[in-house]
């Protein structure tokens, strides 16, 4: 039992790891831009004409753990 608890919290920093890194470098913009146009087109069906949707990436980061866990859950 301990030795499996181990490797999944061995898998799960080595998985939380490697995606914060990936995230950090270059998909935290990307996520963002993804959902551009989309809001982009919602706002102004409200009447919005400037939106702050860059401003939000940093909240974004709650997919690390997510995805982290998901992919390092024993079968």
């Amino acid at each position: 039992m301990k030795k499996r608890l181990l490797l999944f919290l061995l898998s799960l920093g080595v998985v939380s790891g490697a995606l914060t890194w990936i995230w950090f470098q270059d998909l935290q913009v990307r996520y963002a831009m993804l959902f551009r146009a989309p809001a982009q087109f919602v706002f102004r069906q409200l009447g919005i004409h400037k939106s702050g949707l860059l401003l939000v990436i940093e909240h974004f980061t709650n997919l690390i753990p997510f995805i982290a866990l998901t992919v390092s859950l024993p079968e």
